[in-house]
This record gives C-alpha cells, sequence and structure tokens, in this order.
C-alpha cells in the first residue's frame, strides 16, 4: 500500500508547471510523429473498407449484424492503428513497422471489439429512461476503460509475440494504469470535459440549422481527432513511466 501511495504521490508531480510543460511538447511531437504514418498506412485502409461498404459488399452491416451492436468495423481499425502509429518506437514507422505487429494487432482488434460494443451498449443505456447505475456505467468506460484499453495496447505492442506475452502484456497494461491513476484520472477528466465542451455546441448547432453532414462526417472526425491527441498523451506517459516502475508493473 506504501508503494501504491508513492507511485500515486509520483505521477501527480507530472502536473507541477515545469514538469507539465514539457509534456505538453512531448505530445505535441508525438501527435505530429504519429499523423503521418497513420494518414499514409493507417487512413487508406478505412477508406477502403468504407468503398468496399459502398460498391462491393455491405461489409459494415455484415460486420454489425455478427456482432449484435455496432462498433464501426472502420473505427476498429483506425483506432488500433493509430495507437501503432503513435507508439514511440525507434524503428521507421512504413509498412515493415506495421507487418511486424501483426499478431498483437489482432488481439488488439478483438479487445477494442469488445470494448467498443460495450462502450455501446452503455451509451444506449443512458439514452434509456434516467437510471443513476448506466451514467456510472458510461462514466466508468470514459474516464477508467477507455485510457486502460489504451495502455494495454501499448503494453501489448511491446510485449513478446505469443499467448503468454499478450497476456503478461495485458496485466502489465492493468498494473501501469493502477499504478498511474491518480494522473490518468485527472487527465480523462479534463479529456471528458474538453469533448463535451466540442460535442454539445456542435450538435446543437448542427441540428439547429439542419446540417446532417456535421454530425455524420465532421463530428466523428474531430472526436477521433481528440482520441488521436489523448492516446499520444498518454504515449507520454507510458514513455516516462514504464522503465521507472519496471519493477512494480514487470
Amino acid at each position: 500500500m506504501n508503494e501504491l501511495m508513492r507511485t500515486w504521490r509520483s505521477s501527480l508531480s507530472i502536473f507541477f508547471p515545469a514538469n507539465l510543460k514539457l509534456f505538453f511538447l512531448a505530445t505535441i511531437n508525438a501527435v505530429i510523429k504519429g499523423i503521418q504514418p497513420f494518414m499514409i498506412y493507417v487512413f487508406p485502409m478505412v477508406v477502403l473498407i468504407k468503398l468496399f461498404q459502398i460498391n462491393v459488399c455491405h461489409i459494415e452491416d455484415m460486420w454489425c449484424q455478427f456482432l449484435g451492436r455496432k462498433p464501426s468495423l472502420m473505427l476498429i481499425v483506425a483506432v488500433v492503428g493509430a495507437i501503432a502509429a503513435i507508439r514511440p518506437s525507434v524503428n521507421l514507422k512504413k509498412c515493415k513497422y506495421f507487418r511486424a505487429f501483426w499478431f498483437p494487432a489482432l488481439v488488439l482488434f478483438l479487445l477494442w471489439t469488445f470494448f467498443l460494443t460495450g462502450f455501446n451498449w452503455a451509451l444506449e443505456g443512458i439514452s434509456a429512461p434516467v437510471v443513476k447505475s448506466n451514467f456510472i456505467i458510461f462514466g466508468l468506460f470514459i474516464l477508467i476503460a477507455l485510457p486502460l484499453m489504451i495502455l494495454v495496447s501499448y503494453c501489448l505492442f511491446d510485449a513478446p509475440r505469443s499467448i503468454i506475452g499478450m497476456l503478461n502484456g495485458i496485466k502489465k497494461g492493468i498494473l501501469f494504469t493502477l499504478y498511474n491513476l491518480p494522473f490518468i484520472f485527472i487527465s480523462m477528466l479534463f479529456y471528458f470535459v474538453i469533448s463535451l465542451l466540442i460535442y454539445i455546441p456542435t450538435l446543437m448547432f448542427a441540428l439547429y440549422f439542419d446540417l446532417p453532414g456535421i454530425t455524420v462526417y465532421i463530428l466523428p472526425g474531430v472526436l477521433f481527432g481528440l482520441f488521436f491527441i489523448l492516446s499520444s498523451w498518454l504515449s507520454i506517459l507510458y514513455t516516462k513511466r514504464v522503465y521507472e516502475q519496471y519493477d512494480l508493473i514487470g
């Protein structure tokens, strides 16, 4: 327990002005460096799925019918690809880089599918008759489960390419989240508030002026951009703390 309290206090030290300034600059750098490989190698895959949906077969509809709910196949591919593009690496992020991670990417594809299915379930819950537990579940998804999934993803990309390695990577991601929980929780509160400040006025503007294109195309892109920034923010935390806490998380 003393070790946990020590790591929590240490994680909060990132919010000291001098540390926070460097953290912001590192995050901006991670965003800039991550955008290029994402747009070159991941975004064309998302567009290809959309083209298949329009011209060849209703792949999105079949995917949603298979799951029984609707976490978009394009979104899952974009999320896993974005995390791979943002992930700190000394290697050039070209086609060979992405091919090398096919196994953890497959595991993450399944994990993010389950997560986004649960997220949609929680989202549907708060649109039902008001039940306090629905809001709590939705809040936990945003504040805890989302950063946990991102950090687990980074750990899986760094884990050995085996079933045992993947299980250890998941365990490492859970422990990493636990030992840095205060910093993550405060960061997610800011992320949640900023997302709402962008989402609600934009939605009201689109509804008032009857501009469905904003809600269909622009708003999802903006929200994904916020996710990209959040993933970059957490990648800096992961880079900074994973070696400092090696003895704790393995």
